[in-house]
């Protein structure tokens, strides 16, 4: 699923540089990063951090893809080490989990995973409910999320509750994610990336 060689898009000259792992990422979440002037390299999933860090990026987006978390093991420990540099991280539905495995809060496999359009989503943080588009059938665990002092609950589903988006507590800027897809341009990702721009 994930490219085998890296690529870049965007404007090399923009004064935002993303570096994306690609665990399965869908195009228009890379055409949304460059159309708010991202310069975005996109990077085999196994990339090792410190070639990430070659980019020099100011950030990190972690990609969605397919598939259980829990013995992704690589990626576990690049997320650490992103997290440890004090670097932005931000990422979506697999990227939510990996930052959650990062974090010591362990993954699920749903009873119903969340599958197409027209899931109602509560951002906390604004009190609104967002709309959003979903295919995954995992999950983060809600109580090991909420006995984690330093994660923040973002976002959660409203049909079941789930846990649909968390924030470190102690990193600035903020390692922010959801499990939301980035297909529209109001969605809580691209929240994620003014959040990452200093917007």
């Amino acid at each position: 699923m994930s490219t085998k060689e890296s690529y870049f898009l965007g404007d090399e000259k923009s004064d935002l540089r993303i570096a994306v792992l690609d665990f399965g990422i869908k195009k228009n979440i890379l055409t949304c990063l460059v159309e708010r002037g991202a310069y975005v390299k996109v990077h085999n999933a196994k990339t090792s951090f410190e070639e990430l860090e070659q980019f020099k990026p100011h950030g990190y987006f972690i990609s969605n893809g397919p598939g259980d978390p829990a013995p992704m093991d690589y990626a576990v420990k690049t997320v650490k080490q992103i997290l440890a540099a004090g670097k932005p991280l931000f990422g979506i539905c697999l990227g939510h989990q990996l930052l959650a495995l990062a974090n010591d809060i362990p993954t699920f496999k749903m009873h119903h995973g969340h599958r197409g359009l027209n899931h109602p989503v509560k951002n906390i943080i604004s009190g609104k409910s967002e709309i959003t588009t979903q295919n995954h059938g995992f999950g983060v665990d809600p109580k090991a999320v909420r006995a984690n002092a330093n994660v923040e609950i973002t976002h959660v589903n409203l049909n079941d509750d789930s846990i649909e988006g968390i924030r470190i507590k102690d990193k600035k800027p903020s390692q922010y994610n959801t499990i939301q897809k980035l297909h529209q341009v109001h969605t809580t990702a691209g929240i994620c990336l003014m959040s990452l721009s200093g917007c």
